[in-house]
């Protein structure tokens, strides 16, 4: 059995947590030049069996790939259903899957979901936005003293509210943007345009990384 794994780590708008249209994934011009075009282009719930591996029945929704011309945006689109069965949220990582088993090829659709703090960096405001900001509520750890592991490295840190601000002037709301303080600069050397920064719990220890949006595997069962 030969299976191709598409991963990807979700933010707010393909999660329609901003009241957009749709809940899709976007495939980026990066993702487009390094993905074979075969697996996104044979992904049509009415031409080839997609499934919901949770509930390990068919998609309920017409998920497929496609192009919007309007913007010139890719999206895996319509995949509310995915996202309301593992009651998603920021951060979260879904996997789109392949499978090719002799002559016959089928997807199947799954997620990986867990507590975090997920993060956005913004250049202009040298803060970050919490994109889960109602989870961290819950896990109690904003404005107080916490040690972040990096690298290797136990650094005393805060993570401390800094402002709030409009992200365009078309924005119907103000976003919320924190500091997490004392970090070191080989953090910021890491993060690039699409990175999420990402901090968990193990075992009573916190640990800081700088996470890839997306990543694409093969291999053989």
């Amino acid at each position: 059995m030969k299976v191709e794994q598409f991963i990807r780590k979700l933010n707010n708008t393909e999660l329609n947590n901003q009241n957009t249209n749709d809940a899709y994934v976007r495939i980026s011009k990066d993702i487009q030049e390094e993905v074979p075009s075969d697996f996104f282009d044979e992904l049509d719930s009415r031409m080839i069996k997609v499934i919901n591996k949770k509930t390990k029945s068919n998609v309920d929704n017409w998920v497929r790939y496609q192009h919007y011309q309007s913007n010139n945006e890719y999206r895996v689109a319509n995949l509310s259903s995915i996202y309301k069965s593992y009651r998603a949220s920021s951060g979260d990582f879904v996997y789109i899957e392949k499978i090719q088993l002799d002559s016959s090829t089928h997807y199947e659709i799954y997620m990986k979901t867990y507590p975090k703090v997920c993060l956005k960096y913004s250049k202009s405001n040298k803060a970050f936005e919490i994109l889960n900001e109602a989870e961290v509520l819950q896990m109690g750890i904003l404005d107080l003293d916490i040690v972040l592991n990096f690298e290797g490295q136990e650094i005393k840190s805060e993570i401390k509210f800094a402002l709030s601000k409009k992200k365009r002037n078309d924005s119907p709301t103000e976003s919320r943007f924190y500091t997490i303080e004392h970090m070191p600069t080989s953090l910021y050397q890491k993060i690039q345009r699409d990175s999420f920064v990402e901090v968990v719990k193990r075992k009573e220890r916190f640990f800081i990384n700088v996470e890839n949006s997306w990543s694409f595997n093969k291999f053989t069962k």
